[in-house]
């Protein structure tokens, strides 16, 4: 679960410029969109789901950790390791602390900000594992108005669509693996919705970093008709561009016995990009099934994670 939902919020999107950060960019209709701030990350407590998530990718081992914090519909921490040679994942129930500022506070971990140092502490513990993330230099995504959809509405936000990751993780027998230099991102989606809804048919997403401070994150909806709508966010040094794009899906394969895209191409405002699946993870929910797959896009030394959400019975 990165859950992210994120794709059914940025229909309609033109480019936006880093230069007014938080301000809304023009969109077809009432949704808007703006550059991504910390003050965006807070809790909204009368959303029935919310999550917030953060990666950290090693571009040298390919190794990947994954900590999620659900606060509805209720409190759960989960997350992924991810290998070259597999993956586990971990999900345990919690309770909520409180918490003022960006971020969250849950007994089985937290996120939070810090205004003068600009940079993100992640922590989780359970089921053995325990995580601690430091996320720093980080470049912005985008934060969106509501949607709706059907009887259902959500936002998202990308308060770090790259960065550098530093600290440690520990798995339930004691390996600890150090974080030195990995590439970060974070999160944050909520609102009036179900993870496994039936107002979609699932989402394709994709965050892929690149030496440089540079990224691509990718966010598509499948809606009830099989058609997607998708953003397609475009990170540099200088700024941050996202843009309404056309998305295809290309060399299907099977992984546990479930069906997933090897290949998204994306494309909008002069903006293309492919995304690859290398390694794929299928994590099975309920109706649904959830892939936290390692993967790249074709631009060169790029590595991140890909996901695909969909129903157990799609073909």
């Amino acid at each position: 679960m990165t859950l992210l939902a994120a794709s059914l919020v940025l229909a309609g999107c033109r480019a936006g410029s880093e230069g007014t950060p938080g301000t809304p960019t023009s969109t077809t209709g009432p949704l808007t969109a703006g550059i991504a701030r910390a003050e965006d990350d807070v809790q909204h407590i009368d959303a029935r789901t919310e999550w917030w998530y953060v990666h950290a990718v090693d571009p040298r081992t390919e190794r990947a950790v994954v900590a999620i914090f659900s606060t509805a519909p209720f409190p759960v921490v989960s997350g992924y390791l991810l290998t070259r040679t597999g993956g586990t994942n971990w999900l345990a129930p919690t309770e909520l602390r409180d918490h003022a500022g960006p971020g969250v506070a849950l007994a089985g971990g937290s996120v939070g900000y810090d205004a003068a140092s600009k940079r993100w502490t992640v922590d989780q513990q359970a089921k053995g594992y325990r995580i601690h993330l430091v996320l720093s230099r980080s470049r912005p995504g985008v934060t969106t108005s509501e949607l709706h959809f059907g009887d259902q509405s959500e936002r998202w936000s990308v308060p770090v669509a790259t960065s550098r990751a530093d600290g440690w993780i520990v798995e339930p027998g004691g390996r600890r693996i150090e974080v030195r230099d990995w590439y970060g991102y974070h999160d944050h989606n909520w609102g009036n919705f179900d993870l496994e809804s039936h107002a979609y048919l699932g989402w394709e997403w994709a965050a892929v970093h690149e030496p440089g401070g540079r990224a691509w994150v990718l966010a598509a909806i499948k809606r009830l008709d099989g058609s997607h709508i998708a953003v397609l966010v475009r990170v540099t040094p200088a700024n941050t561009t996202f843009c309404q794009a056309t998305l295809t899906v290309r060399r299907w394969m099977t992984s546990d016995q479930f069906r997933l895209p090897a290949e998204l191409m994306a494309s909008c405002d002069r903006k293309r990009v492919t995304f690859l699946v290398t390694r794929p993870f299928v994590h099975p929910l309920t109706t649904y099934a959830l892939t936290e797959s390692i993967g790249r896009s074709d631009q060169s030394r790029s590595i991140g994670i890909i996901e695909h959400l969909g129903r157990k019975t799609d073909k």
